[in-house]
């Protein structure tokens, strides 16, 4: 089975609305509402598809409030999920909720940077960001949290905070953007980047683990609490502690970076808002490279990070001048892109179904899945 196919045929869609979008600005305020019409009915309607509505719906239908706030250790969202219920009893309704929420984040942050670049932007979440969305309800909240108050952080700092606080209590990850703020809005050593670049990309060739030859001598000598029992439950899983390889994926960070870092200040000058962001990029390529001895650090922080590429991707298409690379690269990132998504939505949890059309119930799309589900667990 292609269950990749509807996924496939979108992710098209969007890069054919922002080919029209480029070509005749006129089509703007079209193309835009055509993107957000696409994202509600797909996203917003969306059957039990994924990975996480097992639990999310589990925790939805549990008799009371309290054991929501016991099961869900990030309580901000529990509140949600409970503001919710008052509304409604179905499950259907609170996706509906979740998704139109991310929708309008989404707009306010590509309405932000995107200059006939919206549809792009899309693309570029769609394919980045699809298992996200469906799966990772809480995460996603505070991802785009910050990227929205990012707007704020020289107009109305309350506001920033405020709105980094709601994301902190969506998913407790997201104290990483408290401390990378120390680090995002300043210029950093381009030498120091570049030298630090080249040192990670020998130490992830030779495979040589980073974070276990630091964090074991540390854990002898200290006790750690929850962390080290995450870190022992993690690092005996050979799912979460498998170390990346070259591949594909590895090919176009090493391109991409040397793209953004080559053409950095040319970003910075085109627009002063994305400073923070090329900062954030740094982090998350050097991130993989350091950490590539421990999948589940290298996965939940890149999470964090790799938003920033969707933003700078358009603004690096404006800055690069001679058009047969831009060209090339374009073709380059949506290929990898495709693939990408491809191989995420290629099984059977990722069958997509719709409500409007008609989708399993929850009892009957589990037992569908349910083998499925065992093995790879």
């Amino acid at each position: 089975m292609m269950y990749f196919i509807p996924y496939l045929l979108l992710s098209l869609i969007f890069l054919f609305l922002w080919l029209v979008e480029k070509r005749n600005h006129k089509k703007e305020l079209s193309v835009r509402f055509t993107c957000l019409f696409i994202f509600v009915v797909f996203f917003s309607f969306r059957g039990f598809v994924a990975w996480d509505w097992i639990s999310y719906y589990d925790w939805f239908n549990l008799p009371n409030d309290e054991q929501i706030l016991n099961v869900c250790r990030d309580k901000g969202f529990a509140v949600f999920m409970i503001i919710v219920r008052f509304i409604t009893d179905d499950y259907h309704v609170f996706i509906f909720i979740n998704s139109i929420i991310d929708l309008y984040l989404l707009h306010k942050i590509f309405n932000e940077y995107a200059k006939y670049n919206y549809a792009l932007m899309f693309f570029l979440y769609f394919t980045l960001y699809i298992d996200v969305e469906m799966d990772m309800l809480r995460n996603i909240k505070s991802i785009l949290l910050f990227f929205y108050s990012l707007r704020f952080v020289k107009t109305n700092t309350k506001i920033y905070l405020i709105l980094n606080i709601v994301g902190l209590l969506m998913h407790s990850s997201s104290i990483i953007y408290f401390i990378l703020s120390l680090f995002i809005f300043k210029q950093f050593n381009r030498r120091l980047v570049l030298v630090l670049f080249v040192l990670g990309n020998v130490l992830f060739l030779t495979q040589m683990g980073v974070f276990s030859a630091l964090f074991r001598p540390i854990s002898s000598v200290a006790n750690l609490g929850e962390f080290q029992f995450i870190y022992e439950a993690y690092s005996n899983s050979e799912r979460y502690s498998a170390q990346y390889g070259v591949s594909y994926g590895y090919v176009e960070k090493l391109i991409s970076f040397i793209f953004i870092y080559s053409y950095s200040s040319r970003i910075i000058k085109y627009d002063q808002r994305l400073r923070p962001l090329v900062n954030m990029y740094y982090f998350f390529v050097l991130l993989g490279f350091y950490f590539s001895d421990f999948m589940i650090i290298v996965g939940r922080g890149g999470l964090l990070l790799r938003f920033s590429y969707i933003i700078l991707f358009p603004a690096l298409l404006q800055v690069i001048r001679i058009g047969q690379i831009r060209k090339m690269y374009i073709i380059f990132i949506s290929l990898y892109l495709l693939s990408r998504m491809v191989l995420v939505t290629n099984n059977i949890m990722y069958e997509y179904e719709n409500v409007l059309t008609g989708a399993h119930s929850f009892w009957e799309r589990k037992y569908k899945v349910n083998d499925y589900v065992i093995d790879k667990v």
